[in-house]
C-alpha cells in the first residue's frame, strides 16, 4: 500500500478579509504544480471577468432605480420602502464597495495633453500617484484620475529640460521608492527634501498616523544654486484633497528668481509659469 504523501504546513491557517468575502488561507502543498495551477486560473479568470461585467451592470441598474427620489420608476417591481442600501445588504455587498466599483467603471479616463514644445529650468510636480489602497474611500483614485508608475515614467519630461535645472516633486511617504525611481527616469539626481507638516489631525496610516508629506528636490547637470535657502520643514494648513499650499510656489520663486518655470499635473494657472495637466 502506497504511503500517503504528507503535506508540509508552511503558513498557519488564518482568515484573510477582503471587501467582499473572508477566505481561509490554505496550507501550502509540497507538490504544487505550476502548469495545473495556470490551467485552473485561466478558466477562473475568464469566468470572473464575465461575472464581474454582469455584476457591474446589475448594480448600476439597481442603484439608478433605487436612488431616485420617492418611488422607483413606473413599471419596476420594488417592495415598498426598499432602498439602495437595502439592496446592498440583501445581496451581501458593502454599499461603499459597490459605489466605488461603479464610480471606477463609469468615470472616463482623461486624455494626457501634449507636452509643451519649450524647455524649462525649474520644475514643480505633484504626480497623480496610483496607490494599492483603493479599498479606502480616501484613496487618491476616488478624488482624481491616477497614473501608474509605468505611465509616469513614459512621459517625455527629459525633453523639456535644459542642461541644468531643478525639480520639486511631491511624493507621499508610502511611495518614496517610486518617487526616487521617477526622478532618475526623468534625468534628475535626488538631493534632498522638504517636509510639509500639515496643520491638522493626523490621517490614518498603516504603520503611522501620518502628519507630513515630502517634496523631493532633484537637480540636472550642475544644478542651479538657490539665491535663498529655506528651512527643510514647513508648517502649513491643509486645503482640499491633494491641493498644496501656495507657499511652496513662493519658496521656489524666491530661491530661483527669473527662471523658466513649469508646473506638471497642474490644476490652476499661475503668473509667469507654464502649466501642464489634464485637469486645467
Amino acid at each position: 500500500m502506497a504511503k500517503k504523501q504528507e503535506v508540509e504546513v508552511i503558513d498557519p491557517i488564518q482568515v484573510v478579509s477582503t471587501d467582499m468575502v473572508e477566505v481561509i488561507r490554505p496550507q501550502l502543498p509540497v507538490n504544487w504544480d505550476y502548469d495545473i495551477s495556470v490551467t485552473k486560473m485561466k478558466k477562473w479568470v475568464f469566468n470572473w471577468k464575465k461575472l464581474t461585467g454582469n455584476i457591474l451592470m446589475e448594480l448600476w441598474i439597481a442603484r439608478e432605480i433605487l436612488s431616485e427620489t420617492g418611488r422607483p420608476k413606473s413599471g419596476t417591481i420594488v417592495p415598498l420602502n426598499k432602498t439602495w442600501n437595502d439592496y446592498c445588504v440583501e445581496t451581501g455587498i458593502i454599499k461603499r464597495t459597490a459605489n466605488r466599483w461603479l464610480k471606477r467603471w463609469t468615470t472616463p479616463e482623461l486624455p494626457t495633453p501634449e507636452l509643451p514644445k519649450d524647455t524649462f529650468t525649474i520644475f514643480y510636480a505633484d504626480p497623480p500617484w496610483e496607490y494599492n489602497n483603493s479599498g479606502f474611500d480616501e484613496s487618491a483614485k476616488q478624488q482624481y484620475p491616477t497614473m501608474s508608475i509605468e505611465k509616469l515614467k513614459e512621459l517625455q519630461i527629459p525633453k523639456l529640460t535644459t542642461k541644468e535645472g531643478v525639480i520639486f516633486m511631491w511624493c507621499t511617504n508610502a511611495l518614496l521608492q517610486e518617487g526616487l525611481e521617477l526622478l532618475k527616469t526623468w534625468k534628475f539626481n535626488y538631493k534632498t527634501n522638504i517636509a510639509w507638516v500639515k496643520n491638522k489631525a493626523p490621517s490614518i496610516g498603516w504603520f503611522l498616523r501620518t502628519k507630513h508629506e515630502l517634496l523631493l528636490i532633484g537637480t540636472k547637470g550642475a544644478g542651479l544654486h538657490p539665491e535663498v535657502k529655506h528651512d527643510s520643514i514647513v508648517y502649513a494648513d491643509v486645503r482640499k484633497h491633494s491641493q498644496k499650499p501656495d507657499i511652496f510656489y513662493e519658496m521656489i520663486e524666491q530661491s530661483y528668481p527669473n527662471q523658466k518655470y513649469i508646473e506638471l499635473f497642474a490644476r490652476n494657472k499661475r503668473n509667469n509659469w507654464e502649466s501642464w495637466g489634464n485637469e486645467l
